[in-house]
């Protein structure tokens, strides 16, 4: 018989924990079977010896010693400069990928005006919608998020990783 599962159940029978009427069951299965019955034994009497050993006091001046050494202890902030760097980069390369891949239409739709006024005289943008290309400027963007987001994933998630399995500490 298997008396791993009542384990849990004598030592709630021996701390006091069980009702009236689970207590009785138990009670009733340990006397029919003899493994059980042993289990029980060798747990009260455990249970008893450990019951029956002094009470340790930690001293008068424990919490005092242990306070002195807390405030020894650096204080890790909740704010992280990696964290924001990881959040910020990742946020920009997917804002540069949505833009690109059309869920922003802005690039797409992205023109240069034909002409452009400055104090009251008109210039002529042919010339530099021959010099840009909107597109791949936004394939250079793309590009450049992309580099970006691997930077920041070795940064924060690889070498961490890797440092750790050496067993250097990060």
């Amino acid at each position: 018989m298997n008396t791993d599962r009542y384990t849990g159940q004598i030592l709630d029978l021996l701390d006091g924990k069980l009702s009236d009427e689970k207590k009785n069951i138990l009670l009733k299965e340990i006397q029919a079977n003899p493994e059980l019955q042993a289990v029980y034994n060798s747990l009260k009497e455990t249970h008893e010896e450990i019951a029956s050993l002094p009470l340790e006091s930690p001293g008068p001046h424990f919490t005092s010693r242990v306070m002195d050494q807390v405030a020894l202890v650096p204080v890790n902030s909740p704010f992280s400069w990696q964290g924001l760097i990881l959040f910020v980069g990742v946020l920009l390369c997917l804002l540069i990928t949505m833009l690109y891949m059309g869920r922003l239409p802005a690039l797409e739709l992205a023109t240069l005006p034909e002409e452009y006024t400055l104090l009251n005289n008109s210039i002529s943008m042919d010339w530099l919608k021959q010099v840009i290309n909107v597109k791949m400027i936004g394939r250079v963007l793309l590009f450049i998020s992309f580099v970006l987001a691997m930077f920041i994933f070795d940064q924060a998630v690889l070498r961490p990783f890797f440092q750790r399995k050496k067993g250097y500490t990060v």
